[in-house]
C-alpha cells in the first residue's frame, strides 16, 4: 500500500530530467518519468513521487510488497542511485477500493478528526475529505475524479474510493530513520498498516438513528433520538454549519460543542454505524489485513 513517497541522497548525478530547469535554491529542478527530482548546490538530491505510477503508470492498483521491491530495483537501475544511502522524508501509504454507491455519498459520513483541519472539495457532491495537521493527513477522495484518464480496464465504470495516509513531517515519529529499502521490513510495513487502522477508525463517521420501542423509553431518551434524528438529517450540512460558525466566530466554545455530538453520535443505545460506514471498514480491515 506504498505509494508516494519521498527521499533525499548525497549526490549530484541524475537520469536525465525533462523540464529541467534553474530552481528558487539555486539548483536544478526537473522530472524524470513521474518523479519530481531537485538537486541541491551542496550536492544534495531530493526525489519525489508515486512508485506505483513509476512502476506500472497508474496508482489505482496498490503494490504489492514485491512490486514495491521492483519499483525500487527499476528506480536505481534507471538513476545510478543506491537508495540504500537515501533518507525518507515524507511517505503516502494507502489505496483505492471500489464502492457499492457514488463517493460522495461515503465522503459525506466523514467527520473532523480531533485536533485536525478538516478541509473539503466538491464539485456538485464532495469529492475529498482531508483531516490533517502539520505532521500528516489522512485523505479520502473521489478516485475517478482525480484520474479519469489513467483508471484500468478493470475499474472503469466503478464508484472508486481512494484512503490515503500521508507522513509529512513525522516519518522519523513512527519509523525512525529509514530509508526507502528499509520500509520493505516486515516490521515496519506492519506498523504502517496499524498507523493507517488506528487513524482511519479515529475519525468520527455520521451514524444513523435508532428507535428501538423494544425497551421502555424515558422522556429524556426520546428527546435524545430527536436530537439523533436532527443530526442525521443535517448530514454533510453539520460539519459544515459547525465550521461556518466556528470560523465567524458566533459559536463560542466549539470543540465543547463537538465533543457532545460525537458522544450523542456514537451513543450505541440510540445510533449505529450507517450501512455505508460498515461497508468502507471491513474493505479497510480486509486491505489492511491482505498488506500483512
Amino acid at each position: 500500500m506504498i505509494d508516494k513517497i519521498a527521499f533525499s541522497l548525497p549526490g549530484s548525478t541524475t537520469p536525465e530530467l525533462e523540464n529541467a530547469e534553474v530552481g528558487f535554491h539555486g539548483g536544478i529542478k526537473g522530472k524524470y518519468s513521474n518523479m519530481s527530482i531537485s538537486v541541491f548546490p551542496e550536492k544534495r538530491i531530493y526525489c519525489r513521487g508515486s512508485l506505483a505510477k513509476f512502476l506500472h503508470g497508474q496508482n489505482v492498483t496498490s503494490l504489492t510488497r514485491e512490486e514495491f521491491r521492483r519499483s525500487l530495483e527499476k528506480l536505481e537501475e534507471e538513476s545510478g542511485w543506491n537508495l540504500h544511502n537515501a533518507e525518507i522524508r515524507q511517505l503516502e501509504f494507502g489505496f483505492t477500493t471500489p464502492v457499492n454507491h457514488p463517493v460522495g455519498q461515503y465522503l459525506g459520513l466523514i467527520g473532523r478528526r480531533p485536533r485536525s483541519k478538516r478541509v473539503v472539495w466538491e464539485n456538485g457532491m464532495i469529492q475529498c475529505i482531508e483531516n490533517s495537521t502539520k505532521s500528516h493527513s489522512f485523505i479520502l477522495y473521489d478516485k475517478n475524479a482525480e484520474s479519469r484518464r489513467n483508471i484500468p480496464l478493470l475499474f472503469q465504470g466503478m464508484n472508486l474510493l481512494r484512503l490515503e495516509l500521508k507522513l509529512k513531517k513525522s516519518v522519523k515519529k513512527y519509523l525512525g530513520s529509514v530509508s526507502p529499502w528499509d520500509l520493505l521490513e516486515k516490521d515496519k510495513y506492519r506498523s504502517l498498516n496499524e498507523l493507517f487502522m488506528d487513524y482511519y477508525f479515529s475519525i468520527p463517521k455520521l451514524n444513523q438513528p435508532v428507535l428501538d420501542v423494544t425497551e421502555k423509553l424515558t422522556p429524556k431518551d426520546f428527546l435524545k433520538i430527536l436530537e439523533v434524528v436532527g443530526i442525521h438529517s443535517l448530514g454533510p450540512e453539520l460539519w459544515r454549519i459547525i465550521a461556518i460558525l466556528s470560523e465567524s466566530g458566533k459559536l463560542s466554545r466549539v470543540d465543547r460543542l463537538r465533543e457532545c455530538l460525537q458522544r450523542l453520535n456514537t451513543n450505541s443505545k440510540f445510533t449505529e454505524p450507517d450501512e455505508l460506514i460498515k461497508e468502507l471498514d471491513s474493505k479497510v480491515i480486509a486491505q489492511t489485513m491482505l498488506m500483512e
